[in-house]
């Protein structure tokens, strides 16, 4: 039995703290005399002496604890010597120390490092733009003074046979919880619209105009730069700019008290002027018209519960929440005797949402939205694309750092044997990995300035590289190197540090079978994201291509479209237009609408007789045509008939439905639609023919019913489809005879299939980004993976050269080195594989209109993967292989 030796446990204990720097020596001398006191004591007592020193070195403090209340006594007695200059030099030159073995570090092993370095600057400069992106997406309408206690009313609308989700509302919604609730502080009613303004020899079309209340630069918050905000939309005819609409007129003068004339030249007076809108905004505003204008036009719409023409904004007082007022909605309704319960047509609001102004942008997907919105969705998949290369980056670090560890383990053990303490070794390991992190940031910085330009052109933004510099990012920098450097050095820092001096020096240290399977693991994880990314890009430019491809009802291709945006003039010389560009040769028909596929469409409630006696009241989308758009759009009649000049009534007597409104009315067939008489307001009509459906609007949606409804006079559109392999050339003629026709409005034209198509802007943007991504993740995967190939075709010498000797050929000694890695690709295939199934056919979920997933896609990525992963291993594996295997046996 071995005897306790107080000596020996002291001289233990002592060299722990000496090791640490714990304590120093002085201090140390009085702890262990205090120690030893503490043990005689206990001793004389009856208590043998080993308990007796376990009990006197704890009654005396662990070492967290001992170092901690150390720590506060010695920088105070620092301070009361006057020795803190000194003890910080003394500390800098240990980090200076830590510095120089790293950078040499870093030098001997110039590929590793350099794979290292690039890797992680590819995913920080992702990671930037990634952030740039987000941040970007969530600021959106947050320079308004009043952000914060702003909401727009969105509705619920049921009808007989569906239930609506719409961004717009009522006009007298507003007002209404104006005066009843005092939540609500004041409201402001929106409508968009457009004008074409003159004023001496300028003249431009205003596409980003809105009808406003007066109280509009109340609700929003907005400043004006000229002009006084309680007034200037007061008076019917007032119109107030942004500064560039009116330097466009203008030219620097003061615009204030100017006179603009409108295409019915109505005369209007400027009444202010307001900064640009950033263009951060579900919102885009360039001019805004009083509303009085427009109820000086048309009339006061005070009680029209049911005509949704307008986008409500309503602030909220101080201390108040959406959620309060949101609670008080349904009161609202049955009080006005809105709802379908209080309608004996079942038409009536079931809920309005009340959504914060910052939310709509990315979370408001309803119909009638201002403009496409954002998807926030989009943000969580990039913001987790972000973390997972930055994982794949740091793995990287961790796999080639553990995977040498015998190059560093005589140093660890030389280390261990002058003093050096784990923790001493494991700081050293964690400051090399955090230079490493700190060059890879500033490499990173230089790469996000140079690819600025390439980024903004993918995302269609205008980010500035100085953005980086700014205060809240250069804090995310630094706490990107803390993490990162943290992140990837600390498990290389823990296993470097336990290697035992004995084990090394004597030679007999072997890389332990756990490290070698959790290299293995991390090598599965990184391919298993890289095949996700690949399988995700893939589903997502398949749907893509599959919306741009779809049969949608009608022919789109070569048909130009002539926006002359309710101009009157034109309006009243429309036959006599229509005629001129028909006798061109390459005309093959024209036709005029208020609308075209891609486009807004009008909605009214309308009441329908459905043939039985029994009347039904529906909100349906029209779109005002003239006799000769079925034709044109090439739209299969599948009942009844379509229009046609032989029937000199249907101006003003006929409309044609589609499929969509027969099956939102209940009607058993097509043919019994036909002969049925509808009610839009006072004039009544009768169902001549039925449509199959045709996409007229974005396929992220199910077509709508939908009446197209003829008028001898209006509507915004020419279309017109052409019959020629010159399109540039059409155009051209196309314009120039506009030119004479109409010489006071500038030829504006698109083709319709591009004009369709912008609607899936969002997802080509998507799309982009998410291939630029992923093809960056794996190009950081394929890194890691060259340097481990490396390194395993390294460690492999000796062997490769003993079999080379005894007869292996070149391609055994491939298929050797590769196999390990194509195990390693195969698994992390059958990881991937049902994960980001799940998760696509979610995203998939969003469309109403959506491909299938094809195995091939699964299948593509996993072979592109194992091809990658191949080509990667092979170039290290075929220079091993054709190593002259007398070089081989010499290696050491």
């Amino acid at each position: 039995m071995s005897r306790f030796d107080l000596d020996t446990a002291l001289a233990t204990w002592r060299r722990f703290l000496q090791n640490v720097r714990a304590i120093a020596p002085d201090d140390l001398d009085e702890l262990e005399t205090h120690i030893r006191d503490l043990v005689d004591d206990l001793v004389a007592s009856g208590i043998p002496p080993d308990v007796a020193f376990r009990r006197a070195t704890r009654q005396v403090g662990s070492f967290s604890g001992l170092h901690t209340d150390y720590q506060r006594v010695y920088w105070a007695k620092v301070r009361d010597e006057h020795r803190l200059l000194h003890e910080l030099r003394l500390r800098l030159s240990m980090l200076k120390n830590y510095l120089l073995v790293g950078l040499r570090a870093m030098r001997k092993q110039i590929v590793y490092t350099a794979i290292n370095v690039g890797g992680l600057a590819i995913g920080l400069v992702c990671c930037f733009y990634i952030f740039f992106y987000v941040q970007y997406e969530s600021s959106y309408d947050q320079f308004y003074e009043n952000t914060d206690r702003v909401v727009r009313i969105a509705e619920e609308l049921k009808t007989s046979s569906e239930l609506l989700y719409q961004a717009t509302s009522a006009p007298p919604m507003g007002p209404a919880f104006v005066a009843d609730y005092p939540e609500v502080e004041a409201m402001t009613r929106v409508s968009r619209g457009s004008r074409t303004f003159r004023y001496g020899d300028r003249l431009h079309e205003e596409n980003q105009l809105f009808l406003v209340d007066s109280t509009f630069f109340e609700v929003m918050g907005y400043p004006l730069l000229q002009g006084d905000a309680a007034t200037a939309l007061t008076q019917p005819y007032s119109v107030v700019l942004t500064e560039s609409v009116a330097r466009k007129y203008f030219d620097g003068a003061n615009p204030v008290g100017q006179t603009l004339i409108d295409d019915n030249n109505d005369a209007y007076t400027v009444t202010g002027v307001i900064p640009d809108v950033p263009p951060n905004t579900h919102f885009p505003y360039e001019v805004l018209l009083s509303m009085n204008t427009w109820i000086e036009e048309f009339g006061d719409s005070g009680n029209w519960w049911f005509w949704n023409g307008f986008y409500t904004y309503m602030l909220l007082r101080e201390g108040n929440t959406a959620e309060d007022l949101q609670a008080k909605v349904p009161d609202y309704l049955t009080r006005y005797g809105i709802t379908d319960e209080q309608n004996p047509d079942g038409m009536g609001y079931t809920a309005l949402p009340l959504v914060p102004l910052t939310d709509i942008h990315l979370t408001s997907d309803r119909t009638w939205e201002i403009q496409a919105n954002g998807n926030i969705t989009y943000l969580y998949i990039f913001s987790l694309i972000a973390v997972f290369i930055l994982l794949i980056a740091c793995i990287n670090f961790m796999n080639l750092a553990t995977a040498r560890s015998a190059d560093r383990a005589k140093e660890v053990g030389l280390r261990k044997v002058v003093g050096a303490h784990r923790l001493q070794v494991a700081g050293q390991f964690q400051s090399e990995a955090l230079l490493m992190t700190a060059v890879s940031m500033l490499l990173a910085l230089v790469l996000a300035w140079m690819f600025m330009p390439a980024f903004n052109n993918l995302t269609g933004m205008d980010f500035a590289f100085g953005q980086l510099l700014s205060g809240t990012t250069l804090w995310l920098i630094l706490g990107l190197v803390l993490i990162v450097g943290v992140l990837a050095g600390s498990y290389p820092a823990w296993v470097l540090s336990r290697f035992k001096p004995v084990t090394v020096l004597k030679g007999t240290f072997r890389r332990s079978r756990q490290g070698t399977r959790l290299r293995q693991g991390l090598v599965v994880f990184q391919f298993a994201i890289s095949i996700m990314l690949m399988v995700g890009t893939a589903v997502v430019v398949q749907q893509l291509d599959f919306l741009q491809t779809r049969n949608l009802g009608f022919t789109e291709d070569q048909i130009a479209v002539i926006d002359f945006r309710y101009d009157g003039d034109v309006r009243q010389q429309e036959e006599a237009i229509t005629a001129a560009l028909a006798e061109l040769p390459f005309v093959a028909g024209i036709t005029r609408s208020t609308g075209v596929p891609g486009s807004r469409t009008g909605n009214s409630f309308t009441r329908v007789d459905m043939g039985t006696g029994e009347e039904r009241g529906t909100n349906v989308n029209y779109t005002e045509t003239d006799l000769n758009y079925i034709d044109v759009y090439d739209l299969e009649v599948i009942a009844g008939r379509g229009f046609s000049l032989d029937f000199s009534a249907d101006t003003t007597q006929s409309v044609v439905v589609n499929e969509a409104m027969v099956q939102n009315m209940g009607w058993a067939s097509p043919e019994d639609a036909v002969g049925q008489r509808l009610r839009r307001g006072d004039t009544e009509r009768q169902i001549v023919g039925v449509v199959a459906d045709y996409n007229y609007k974005s396929l992220h949606g199910t077509v709508e019913p939908l009446v197209l409804w003829p008028e001898r006079i209006g509507g915004t559109y020419f279309s017109v489809r052409l019959r020629t392999d010159d399109l540039q050339r059409a155009m051209a003629d196309l314009g120039a005879q506009w030119d004479t026709l109409v010489p006071h409005r500038s030829f504006e034209a698109f083709f319709l299939d591009t004009y369709f198509n912008r609607q899936y802007q969002a997802e080509e943007r998507f799309a982009t980004l998410f291939r630029t991504f992923a093809g960056l993740a794996i190009l950081i995967a394929c890194l890691g993976l060259f340097g481990l190939a490396a390194f395993t075709a390294e460690q492999r010498t000796k062997e490769i050269g003993v079999r080379k000797v005894l007869g292996a050929r070149v391609g055994q000694i491939l298929g050797l080195l590769s196999k390990e890695f194509a195990v390693l690709v195969g698994v992390a295939f059958l990881v991937a594989v049902p994960v980001v199934y799940l998760a696509m056919g979610e995203w998939l979920a969003t469309f109403a209109y959506r491909t299938a997933m094809h195995p091939l896609a699964f299948l593509g990525a996993g072979l592109l993967a194992l091809v990658v992963a191949g080509v990667t291993i092979s170039f290290q594996a075929l220079k091993a292989a054709l190593r002259n295997p007398i070089d081989a046996l010499r290696f050491d």
